[in-house]
């Protein structure tokens, strides 16, 4: 049994009998993520997941345009903002800001694997700008996706605190004219 909780590590909390469900409860106990989504990154839900696998498969001459697609569709929404749309622009976004000076490379396994492998991306210059755009009505108040996330978290939000980050380094683009 000593070995068994060895191996469960220091944050499983076993139950009587060390069941792996324990540890599942724990985890899934401590903090919520809405359905479909399995961390707080700009690809760590099925939707994003989905967009990168097209991005992917795309050709490259046709992947700033699905950037720009993703992008403008969360933008440029007038009426209540669906999360999935809201999923894209969020991953659309995080591709634009890792091609950025500032940026962070992209590391997570749901990423485009093209990106993952260091391939090259020309974006024209007006995406930063663009992303920002769609970052602002994804964290407004008739936002699906804003509002399973404010749902979801009690204190602090790495979500929001995600968007915030990428809405940083897009901003300190010469290209996006923002602040």
């Amino acid at each position: 049994m000593a070995k068994r909780q060895q191996k469960l590590g220091e944050r499983a909390r076993p139950d009587r009998n060390g069941s792996a469900c324990a540890r599942i409860r724990a985890q899934s106990t401590s903090r919520r993520t809405p359905m479909g989504t399995w961390d707080s990154g700009p690809f760590d839900n099925d939707t994003a997941a989905d967009w990168c696998g097209e991005l992917d498969r795309a050709d490259p001459g046709d992947r700033p345009a699905l950037i720009r697609n993703a992008l403008g569709a969360a933008a440029d929404e007038e009426g209540y903002l669906d999360s999935d749309l809201a999923c894209e622009a969020i991953a659309a976004a995080a591709v634009v800001a890792a091609r950025l000076p500032t940026g962070q490379a992209i590391n997570s396994a749901y990423a485009p694997d093209f990106l993952r492998s260091g391939d090259r991306l020309g974006l024209p210059h007006d995406l930063p700008t663009l992303a920002v755009r769609a970052l602002d009505r994804i964290m407004a108040e008739d936002s699906e996706w804003h509002g399973l996330w404010n749902d979801a978290s009690t204190d602090d939000n790495p979500a929001f605190d995600m968007v915030g980050s990428l809405r940083k380094t897009l901003s300190a683009s010469p290209e996006s004219g923002s602040d």
